[in-house]
C-alpha cells in the first residue's frame, strides 16, 4: 500500500523556499526538494511542472499577501499609503533578493517575467488607485498604473520613498 502524505503541495513551497535562502536557487533542484519531502520525483511533476513553477508559487504566495496588506492600508492621506506601499513592496524584493540576484533564476524566468510584468503593474494599480480619487476622473487609471510602474522599477534599487515622491507628488 502507498504512504499516504498530507500536504504535499504546502511541503515542497515550504522546502522550495528554504532551499533558496539557504543553498541559492541554482543548487535546488527538483530531486532535492522531493527527497527532502519524502516523495519520488516523479511525484513532484503531479504538482509543479518545472522547478521554476514551484519558485513561482511561493512568490505568488508572497505576492498575494504583499497585496493584501497594502489593502488594508488607509488611503485617507495618499503620502502615507503610498510610503508604507512602497515600503511593504521594498521588503518583497528584499525577501526575494537572492532569486533576483541569481543569473540562473533570472535567465529561467524572464519569459514568463515579461509576459507577467503587466499582470502584476496592474494588480498594484489596483490597490494605489483610491488615493487617486482627488485626481481629474480621465488622470486617475493612468496616475495608478504610473505610479504602480514606479514602484515596481524603483523598489530593488535602492531609491528611497522620499526621493519618489519627489516626482509623484507633482501628479496630484
Amino acid at each position: 500500500m502507498p504512504k499516504l502524505i498530507e500536504n504535499v503541495r504546502e511541503n515542497l513551497i515550504l522546502e522550495a523556499r528554504r532551499q533558496v535562502e539557504s543553498e541559492g536557487y541554482s543548487a535546488m533542484t527538483i530531486r532535492s526538494i522531493a527527497e527532502a519531502c519524502g516523495i519520488g520525483t516523479g511525484t513532484f511533476y503531479n504538482y509543479f511542472k518545472s522547478k521554476e513553477h514551484l519558485v513561482a508559487a511561493y512568490m505568488l504566495e508572497d505576492w498575494d499577501r504583499l497585496l493584501s496588506e497594502m489593502e488594508a492600508l488607509s488611503s485617507d492621506e495618499p503620502k502615507s499609503f503610498l510610503e508604507q506601499s512602497f515600503g511593504l513592496l521594498k521588503s518583497f524584493v528584499e525577501s526575494h533578493s537572492s532569486l533576483f540576484r541569481d543569473k540562473n533564476a533570472v535567465k529561467d524566468s524572464m519569459g514568463s517575467f515579461t509576459s507577467k510584468h503587466p499582470v502584476l503593474r496592474d494588480q498594484l494599480a489596483r490597490v494605489i488607485l483610491p488615493v487617486c480619487e482627488h485626481s481629474r476622473a480621465e488622470d486617475r487609471d493612468f496616475l495608478s498604473m504610473f505610479i504602480a510602474e514606479s514602484f515596481l522599477s524603483w523598489a530593488g534599487t535602492g531609491c528611497s520613498f522620499d526621493r519618489l515622491y519627489s516626482v509623484i507628488r507633482y501628479m496630484f
